[in-house]
């Protein structure tokens, strides 16, 4: 359950749909197979297996060998808020590498978006820094692979500029999504027409 007043770093970023165009059913099933590999990966985290369907089950193996082949430190985190932003957001996990911890998000997508996950990292970044939490300006999405193999993994670092980026989407975001008095006046107008 998130705050109320709240927005998701996911919908502040939904305000580009990259995914126009694709049958509802069809991002719904893909979405459904996210959530079940998300799940088993904390599962394994807490030392559970979980058992899933077969959709689901080739990026879970994806994650084994990535994890096997890495071998990391690995903790969950949660969802995080700003008071100041009013912005929250669920980070998949950190892995530790070297002295330092490092946020890690898990994506079923079967493209990468190199720009979309960056600005998504940046924001996370930004949670955990405003919650005061020691973490590395280095992080990583690892893109399962359905047949299980070893996972792509793109690397990104913090910084001043594509913080930049996020504000301006959080302020256009914010924009589209207020509630204007003026045009709530304009409507209630036409219907007295």
């Amino acid at each position: 359950m998130i705050k109320p007043g709240y927005t998701r770093v996911s919908e502040i970023l939904s305000q580009w749909n990259q995914y126009a165009g694709i049958e509802k059913s069809i991002i719904e099933r893909k979405a459904c197979i996210g959530i079940a590999v998300h799940e088993a990966i904390v599962g394994f985290q807490d030392n559970i297996h979980m058992h899933l369907n077969e959709e689901a089950q080739g990026y879970y193996e994806s994650f084994l060998k990535w994890y096997n082949t890495n071998n990391y430190p690995m903790t969950s985190v949660g969802r995080l808020y700003c008071d100041l932003l009013k912005i929250t957001g669920e980070i998949d996990a950190l892995i530790k590498i070297g002295n330092e911890w490092c946020i890690v998000d898990w994506k079923t997508a079967s493209t990468i978006n190199v720009k979309q996950w960056n600005l998504q990292g940046q924001f996370y970044h930004y949670l955990m820094c405003a919650n005061k939490k020691e973490i590395s300006s280095i992080f990583y999405f690892v893109q399962l692979k359905k047949d299980g193999s070893i996972p792509t993994v793109e690397v990104f670092e913090a910084n001043k500029t594509i913080m930049n980026v996020c504000m301006s989407a959080y302020v256009c975001y914010k924009y589209l999504n207020q509630v204007d008095s003026k045009s709530q006046d304009d409507s209630k107008c036409s219907q007295h027409d």
